[in-house]
């Protein structure tokens, strides 16, 4: 499901010091529904500080492997859509050492991380928030200048009719 927080964790994640300092290299890689392989392993080698001016997925996965043989990192692939075409995902696998290397997939289809080879005991799934979640998410920015607090019981009700609209999805919340 779009819009419960999946890239927002993540982005929590890729940017926490604490996180970033067991890795060499911190990578950010947008999959997107426009998925292109070759683009996408662009991406990692450009994340790893290398020209990316070698040409074909062949010779770009040769060169990742080289750049990671030193270097333990963290890669984010955001809004993966597709599990069909999976070989260049098995292909950046195998070059990617084992040893302290973290990838972290974000999807709104569980069906293409599973596709990906994440076990099923790996896969967050984020819920939406509850209304009172939802209430308090709201009033924190709603009414920032009394600190989340409603300072009118009609605004307050008023408030809570349209949070049902929003279907506890915290950017709907954040847009009211």
């Amino acid at each position: 499901m779009g819009g419960v927080g999946k890239t927002t964790i993540a982005q929590k994640i890729f940017h926490d010091l604490e996180v970033v300092g067991h890795f060499h290299k911190v990578i950010w890689v947008c999959v997107s529904q426009s998925f292109n392989a070759e683009r996408i392993m662009r991406s990692i080698l450009e994340g790893l500080g290398e020209n990316a001016s070698v040409s074909g997925v062949t010779q770009i996965l040769s060169r990742i492997q080289q750049v990671f043989k030193d270097k333990i990192c963290l890669i984010v692939m955001d809004d993966v859509w597709s599990h069909t075409d999976v070989d260049w995902w098995t292909n950046l696998c195998s070059v990617i050492p084992k040893q302290g290397s973290c990838i972290i997939v974000t999807t709104r289809h569980e069906d293409a991380a599973i596709g990906m080879g994440v076990e099923n005991s790996r896969i967050h799934r984020p819920k939406t928030l509850d209304d009172e979640e939802s209430w308090c998410l709201f009033s924190k920015f709603a009414f920032p200048t009394s600190k989340g607090l409603c300072p009118e019981d009609r605004l307050e009700k008023l408030g809570k009719e349209l949070l049902k609209k929003c279907g506890g999805l915290p950017p709907a919340l954040k847009e009211l």
